[in-house]
């Protein structure tokens, strides 16, 4: 029997698949894929695809338009482009990798809908890094006869990458022109042009590479007369940077900045080869065309030759990236001559985007939207930047197909003289600061099921030209929906109260929809009504109690400010004599248990064995030379910090999943949950620590480490041996501005991920201990007091006693953790400081170790290494700040509160 045709289509879309070259797509395939992924070479170009997939890896070629982002675990691979959206359910890119050896994945994100797809394993072979070519710098320089230059060599293989382990010879191909040493410092002797004087071979394995340079040598000028004597020559640049619009402006995605950089000579000779080199800022992109010669992200100015005293200036500009992705844009130069060394120019940085502008609209029936309905309207606006922002203007137009609710509007500066497009002079907020602003609008009748009524408001300022409001979980336009229609009653019409603002005064009747009272809520007749702050109370009010609250007949109501508030209840207790009697016969049934033969017995030989089972658990960490030295320790361990003895460091650490011991040089990457946007990275110290200044949000974290894996895949839990808050790449909800991350993070070695296939007895039972903390604490102590109760004695006490010993412990160990950051303040203000520069420096040395810029809350935070430092701490209009003499700890951390002095004020 043969059944008659029938057609087998797709599944929704359900996954992102990723094919490398030498894999073949196969659907219906438990993984999708046939084939193997060839090896590719260093530097070797290779097409990777994606493909929108269903549960069964069929294509799904409707699926058009999403974004595609590719990543990887490696620095060292790059995608071409870095994005695309898919066509037919399908994209590729042109990657290259750049590692010179091992096994390494690639990963793809469709940020429309947070699918993920992770690649294979690709063979990464070691390409032909031989020595191809050498490069030197400068390649060419004028010098006054005993002046010295120190030249710089370069080795590249064929790829042009950088490589090292190259052997160098440094020598002059003329003796007369001067001398040079093995590190390449030059001293200049005879006046007299020398091409490719300078000489420098190298040599890696069999292959070698020679460059050369040339030099002028010019003769020491001399002063004319008889007074004798010589010239002093000075080379010497100056470089200043501006930007329009100024640094006191907030900047917003897609605006563009101009960036002025004036260069001087400032020396009394001519100086060659000026160059001025800028990075383009991190969260903006360079205008083609606006200035400069742009490569690798570096826009370059070669002045040439610049005489004495002259100066000049030359721009370019940049975009701010859409949408942000930092809160600041910050920026320098550099300027450099044949004659001078690279010199800095002074920093700028720009805020970006000051608030955080919301709209959520709300049916007041608590059901589905009708004709005839209310809707509520909230805009919120939060000032996120870094300074007070001034002159705040909202205007909102009433939404298409609705009618704006008489005497509705409430908020700073509302005004509703306009019916058709609503305004708030908010004026001013300073930083963090929120104000809400609402509105109501009736459903016009007769509108069909599906009709959208969306609505967007517009915020303008000093300090930017227009931003739209969002609305709350789905971004843009706020969008409500009219759904199907029920049967409703008329009722009286609204009170009207005077309307901001001026304008006439309407009375319009609304519908009552049906209502339906709270789970757990007793709704009882015309109670007593007190209304809130700014709510309009009307007659015959519908009264909804508070969850789980009951309102009987004639209540007393309270202000929602006073809700909080617990009445004090007093009482006179008088025994009786039945009151007496009863006790008496309680303590007598008491007395009955404790004396029993069956009570006792099993008192004997359970509960008190296992109550002491139990303390001697807890009392055996505290013996560790006892028996074995190393299985003793490890229980210590395992007990102490199953009942919180481990106190939890301000930073967070990579470690080594096996070996638990730290990792340097490790790369975390902090991501926004939402936007998937890189916040912030950072590199482990040599003890593997990292931290971050968050703000509130949703963030996740990568670790990038050649030779490792993350996430671990071997340990379990939330507590690995002395660490605690372990982390896998689950969400960190960050819900309070004062909250840190504070995490620690297993990764595997690949070499010991294949050899290992289980943790051991000594981990198992680490887990177990974890595991039964709660319990064993809690079991513990109610039988004890149980054995003590019935057999009060000196063993059973002491049993209480440990008990009571190890509660103490816990307590006293969990205490209030410093937090892993200081503050920089205004001295006469108390206000917090941003974008103040921090740097911290080793005692000794004039580099600085680590630079940070303050937040818009004034904080900062270094984690160095031991030893002995000192910070500098500098503002425009403020005093500079220096503290000596800082000594840092093995596990220490930079975290301290600063005032500054402002200069203005301290003058007046």
């Amino acid at each position: 029997i043969q059944s008659n045709e029938f057609t087998v289509s797709v599944g929704a879309y359900a996954k992102l698949q990723a094919i490398l070259p030498g894999e073949i797509a196969a659907p219906g395939t438990a993984s999708g894929v046939t084939g193997t992924s060839t090896p590719r070479k260093v530097g070797e170009a290779f097409l990777f695809t994606i493909n929108a997939v269903d549960n069964w890896f069929n294509i799904i070629s409707s699926v058009n338009g999403d974004q595609i982002t590719g990543t990887s675990t490696d620095l060292n691979i790059v995608f071409n482009p870095l994005s695309g959206v898919l066509s037919n359910g399908t994209f590729s890119f042109t990657s290259t990798i750049f590692q010179t050896h091992g096994y390494q994945t690639i990963t793809v994100i469709d940020t429309n809908n947070s699918f993920q797809a992770t690649s294979s394993e690709v063979l990464v072979l070691d390409s032909n890094l031989a020595l191809d070519h050498l490069t030197i710098a400068p390649t060419s320089i004028s010098l006054v006869a005993g002046n010295t230059q120190q030249f710089a060599v370069t080795a590249y293989n064929i790829y042009n990458q950088a490589i090292t382990g190259v052997d160098y010879i440094w020598a002059v191909t003329n003796p007369t022109a001067g001398s040079i040493n093995q590190s390449g410092l030059f001293t200049a002797s005879t006046a007299g042009t020398y091409p490719q004087v300078i000489k420098v071979v190298g040599t890696k394995n069999t292959a070698s590479s020679t460059v050369y340079a040339d030099v002028v040598v010019t003769s020491p000028p001399v002063s004319g007369g008889g007074g004798g004597g010589g010239i002093v020559y000075t080379y010497q640049l100056n470089l200043t940077k501006s930007a329009s619009p100024s640094i006191s402006t907030i900047l917003m995605p897609g605006n563009i900045i101009t960036y002025t950089l004036s260069y001087k000579n400032t020396g009394n000779a001519q100086l060659t080869e000026v160059t001025v080199k800028d990075t383009v800022p991190t969260g903006t992109t360079y205008v083609a065309n606006s200035g400069g010669v742009l490569s690798d992200k570096i826009v370059t100015f070669n002045i040439g030759t610049l005489a004495a005293d002259i100066a000049g200036s030359v721009s370019f500009h940049v975009k701010v990236n859409t949408p942000e992705e930092v809160n600041y844009v910050i920026n320098k130069a550099t300027i450099k001559s044949a004659q001078t060394v690279l010199q800095e120019s002074n920093q700028l940085s720009h805020g970006v985007d000051p608030y955080t502008f919301t709209k959520t609209a709300k049916d007041l029936n608590g059901e589905q939207l009708l004709s005839g309905d209310i809707i509520l309207y909230t805009l919120t606006i939060t000032n996120i930047g870094v300074v007070p922002t001034t002159n705040i203007v909202i205007t909102d137009n009433v939404p298409t197909n609705t009618t704006y609710v008489v005497g509705s509007i409430t908020g700073t500066g509302a005004n509703a003289s306009n019916k058709n497009q609503l305004k708030w002079n908010v004026g001013s907020l300073s930083v963090n600061q929120s104000v809400d602003l609402t509105f109501k609008v009736t459903v016009n009748a007769s509108l069909s099921e599906g009709v959208n009524i969306s609505n967007q408001g517009s915020l303008t300022s000093d300090q930017l030209l227009t931003k739209s409001s969002s609305n709350v979980g789905t971004g843009g336009v706020t969008v409500i929906k009219i759904g199907k229609a029920t049967t409703t009653e008329p009722v009286k019409p609204e009170p009207v109260k005077p309307e901001p603002g001026g304008g006439f005064v309407e009375i319009k009747p609304v519908i009552k929809p049906e209502v339906v009272a709270p789970k757990e809520t007793v709704v009882t007749p015309e109670p007593e009504v007190v209304a809130p702050k700014e709510t309009v109370v009307t007659p015959e009010p519908e009264v909804v109690a508070p969850k789980e609250t009951v309102v009987t007949p004639e209540p007393e109501v309270v202000a929602l400010k006073d809700i909080n508030k617990k009445p004090v209840l007093k009482a006179v207790f008088t025994p009786t004599q039945t009151t007496v009697q009863a006790v008496m016969k309680v303590a007598e049934a008491i007395n009955e248990i404790r004396e029993n033969p069956v009570v006792k017995a099993v008192n004997k030989k359970v509960i008190t064995p296992i109550a002491t089972s139990g303390a001697a658990v807890g009392v055996l960490p505290l013996l560790p030379y006892l028996g074995s030295l190393n299985v003793l320790q490890f229980f210590l361990l395992s007990f102490l910090s199953m009942f919180g003895v481990n106190k939890r460091k301000p930073w967070g650490v990579v470690y080594d999943s096996q070996t638990q011991k730290p990792i340097a040089l490790a790369v975390v990457r902090m991501f926004d949950k939402n936007t998937f946007h890189l916040m912030e990275t950072r590199v482990t110290d040599r003890k593997g620590r990292f931290g971050f200044l968050v703000q509130i949000g949703n963030y996740y974290i990568t670790i990038t480490k050649p030779n490792y894996v993350f996430p671990s895949q071997t340990v379990k839990g939330k507590v690995d041996g002395k660490y605690q808050d372990v982390y896998y790449g689950e969400n960190i909800s960050i819900q309070n501005k004062e909250d840190i991350i504070r995490i620690n993070v297993p990764i595997d070695s690949i070499a010991k991920l294949k050899e290992e296939k289980g943790k051991g007895i000594l981990s198992i039972a680490h887990y177990f201990l974890v595991k039964i903390n709660t319990p064993l604490l809690i079991t513990g102590i109610v039988l004890a007091l149980v054995a003590a109760f019935i057999t009060p004695n000196t063993h059973n006490a002491l049993v209480v006693i440990i008990y009571s010993f190890l509660l103490y412990l816990k307590k006293l160990i969990i205490k209030e953790e410093r937090k892993p950051w200081g503050k920089i303040f205004d001295i006469q203000t108390k206000k917090p400081l941003s974008l103040v520069i921090v740097q911290i420096y080793k005692k000794g040395y004039a580099t600085p170790k680590e630079t940070q810029i303050t937040d818009h809350t004034g904080r900062f935070g270094f984690l160095p290494e031991q030893g002995e430092y000192y910070i500098v701490v500098e503002k425009e209009g403020y005093s500079p700040w220096k503290g000596e003499n800082i000594k840092v700890g093995e596990e220490g951390f930079v975290a301290m509160d600063i005032n500054l002095i402002n200069k203005t004020n301290h003058l007046t």
